[in-house]
């Protein structure tokens, strides 16, 4: 008789482990949504005024697409808040190509829309592309007023890994590190997220990755909620994986624990795949809810009415 599979995390077997997080598997049409939203992002560069490839960096991938606002922006004589987005991927696939389509709905509601872009694992280290979509963000607040942007009205997003890095830009300690205001980032809203790598650590990306108990420590946002922030969105769909429900709930809580404002947007109708492009439909609630926060926040880092 054969013994059951050794648990390696909190209860679960490596192949029980793996499964929680090979969206592909749980998503059969996965490419589909991949094939849209090409289809979207190439219409919306087609179309929008905007200026691709701007670097902020020496590497191939450390370059950021910027799609000006053209909607109304209040003061008139002020610049437009800026949406940065972060592509998701798994930290090993995408760009910021992926993400153009979201410039759709931010540019005509008055927004800045900035799509960053990064180098891939397993060719860099996760400690690299960390630091390097934090350079990224430098950059957009130093620069950003030249493309029409206002540096004090800047807003962070991103999904799946492209989640955890915007949390990571969150844990920044922007005087310390780059001599920017603490409150740089206004505001964030992060979809099906990632804030706890020891997972990662234990299962099948961790040949791409080569983390350890060290960088685990150091590149997970659970262990780094920032004493200064801005009000935070989190969603997750209603058809992800349990691991990825309990990784935003525990976010979550430990954002609460800080004191810091957090609203949890329900998605009950979406899986992973199709929750990354709810940010970019201006009829889905969890784009108007990003909306409004952007609206709502201002240099001051601001509050939820």
């Amino acid at each position: 008789m054969e013994s059951a599979a050794e648990p390696i995390y909190r209860g679960m077997d490596q192949e029980t482990l793996d499964r929680e997080y090979d969206l592909r598997t749980v998503v059969p049409d996965h490419e589909s949504w991949a094939a849209k939203r090409t289809l979207w992002s190439d219409r919306a560069r087609a179309t929008l005024e905007c200026r691709l490839d701007v670097r902020y960096g020496s590497s191939g991938r450390q370059a950021m697409d910027i799609f000006p606002a053209t909607g109304p922006v209040a003061p008139p004589d002020a610049g437009a808040p800026v949406e940065i987005y972060i592509h998701g991927g798994g930290w090993r696939t995408k760009s910021k190509e992926d993400v153009s389509f979201m410039a759709e709905a931010f540019v005509p509601a008055g927004v800045t829309f900035v799509a960053i872009d990064h180098d891939l694992a397993p060719d860099v280290a996760l400690d690299q592309i960390v630091g390097q979509v934090r350079a990224a963000v430098a950059w957009v607040h130093r620069n950003i007023a030249g493309f029409g942007g206002d540096p004090d009205r800047i807003h962070v997003s991103g999904h799946s890994s492209g989640a955890h890095l915007a949390a990571m830009i969150l844990a920044t300690p922007w005087g310390a590190a780059f001599g920017l205001p603490d409150d740089l980032v206004k505001a964030s809203c992060l979809t099906s997220g990632l804030f706890d790598l020891e997972p990662v650590r234990l299962g099948m990306r961790s040949n791409v990755l080569n983390l350890d108990e060290a960088a685990v420590e150091r590149l997970s946002p659970i262990h780094h909620i920032p004493t200064v922030a801005g009000p935070l969105i989190l969603s997750v769909g209603g058809h992800e994986t349990a691991e990825f429900v309990r990784q935003t709930d525990a976010y979550r809580i430990a954002w609460l624990a800080a004191g810091h404002q957090v609203t949890v947007v329900d998605m009950p109708s979406d899986h992973h795949y199709s929750l990354a492009v709810e940010p970019g439909k201006p009829d889905s609630p969890l784009f108007k809810a990003v909306l409004a926060d952007i609206r709502r926040t201002g240099s001051t880092g601001g509050s939820r009415a």
